[in-house]
């Protein structure tokens, strides 16, 4: 939702300055979504119908989504806004739902690929049946809404999403942070550290390079290796880490809410993605002068190539990327020149501000053809 007094809040992001705006008016309420009798009677009565991908989207979200669409339009009622914005899954189906209900017109962000949202299975379905609501859809992933049906007019490219005042500050700091982060990790002061970050999940390619590090450290004995992230695979990784013999290497701090200082102490940046390309742990990764080695996806958000700030290796070849590892960590620079152009590209092109006039070009251009009609 977007007024014009909004212009002058200026650059933000995350959630907890959201907060200090106060953009969080009523707490979550939290409750059984399987017990929610709305969500049980919508699922009930639409199952078989055309809409059943949104009966499907609200029964799944029970207790979030229906009351958080009652709370949405008491707010809508209050602010009386120009323009809807939806965020993520069932921020998207309150979206559709008050959109439908009040005729405004909607934004939505696109979250992830498609291919990632096997836990919400029903929002591509949603895409394809109900993009004729939306008014402009923000995406990485453009061609992934093409093939739903999307309409390119519809379409804008996400070009930038890191808070670079941020990123440069906690680089400011970065011998403090080497020193820091390897004292508390019981590490040498010259140990070479390898970064990854994101959820311990199959599509994040943690396995694999857990299999890079094992081979890699037989070049690099002193290679040490810090995950950031949390997820059902644990178990598993930590058991693969055992049979691979780098217990002692690897470092499993789960999640972790500030992880800056982390990207400031690494050597090297571990995008092991197997389905993604870029994302924000990547692009921070960048922007804090990293240098990245990375499977080559094929995803369009692909920058290893357009901005030579890493080495990218064949989709899940495990040897490629100790080889990759070996050659920027045994270079006499640690691969830093690479990561310095990656730092220069993020400065210039992904910085939040560049997201912001966009969406805010989106909001007026939307509020002006609401006020004509």
């Amino acid at each position: 939702m977007y007024r014009e007094s909004a212009r002058q809040v200026g650059p933000f992001v995350h959630a907890a300055r959201l907060r200090e705006l106060g953009a969080y008016r009523a707490g979550p309420r939290e409750a059984s979504k399987r017990d929610h009798p709305i969500g049980a009677l919508a699922r009930s009565a639409i199952v078989g119908s055309r809409v059943e991908p949104l009966a499907r989207a609200v029964w799944s979200a029970g207790t979030v989504t229906v009351p958080g669409i009652v709370r949405a339009f008491r707010e809508l009622v209050a602010f009386r806004p120009d323009v809807i914005h939806a965020h993520l899954y069932y921020g998207f189906v309150c979206g559709l739902v008050l959109a439908r209900l009040t005729g405004r017109p909607l934004v939505h962000t696109v979250p992830a690929l498609l291919a990632q949202m096997r836990g919400v299975s029903w929002m591509p379905g949603l895409y394809a049946r109900f993009h004729p609501l939306v008014a402009r859809f923000f995406t990485d992933y453009p061609d992934e809404l093409h093939r739903v049906g999307v309409p390119e007019e519809k379409i804008r490219w996400i070009r930038g999403c890191l808070d670079i005042a941020a990123t440069d500050a906690a680089y400011a700091h970065r011998d403090r942070y080497r020193s820091e982060v390897r004292a508390a990790l019981g590490l040498p002061a010259d140990a070479p550290l390898a970064l990854s970050v994101g959820r311990l999940h199959p599509s994040k390619g943690h396995d694999l390079a857990a299999r890079a590090i094992a081979i890699a450290a037989r070049r690099l004995p002193a290679l040490q290796w810090v995950v950031l992230g949390e997820g059902p695979e644990r178990g598993t990784l930590e058991a693969l880490v055992r049979e691979l013999g780098i217990v002692e290497r690897t470092h499993l701090r789960g999640f972790t809410p500030e992880v800056l200082p982390w990207y400031a102490a690494a050597d090297l940046y571990l995008r092991t993605t197997v389905i993604e390309a870029e994302n924000l742990s990547s692009r921070q990764a960048m922007a804090m002068g990293l240098p990245v080695v990375g499977f080559e996806t094929g995803a369009p958000t692909e920058l290893l190539r357009l901005v030579g700030h890493g080495v990218p290796v064949a989709n899940g070849d495990a040897s490629l990327l100790a080889g990759a590892i070996t050659g920027v960590l045994g270079s006499d620079d640690r691969g830093r020149a690479l990561g310095l152009r990656g730092q220069a590209y993020a400065r210039t092109e992904l910085g939040i501000g560049n997201l912001i006039e966009q969406y805010v070009a989106a909001y007026e251009e939307l509020g002006r053809k609401e006020a004509d009609r």
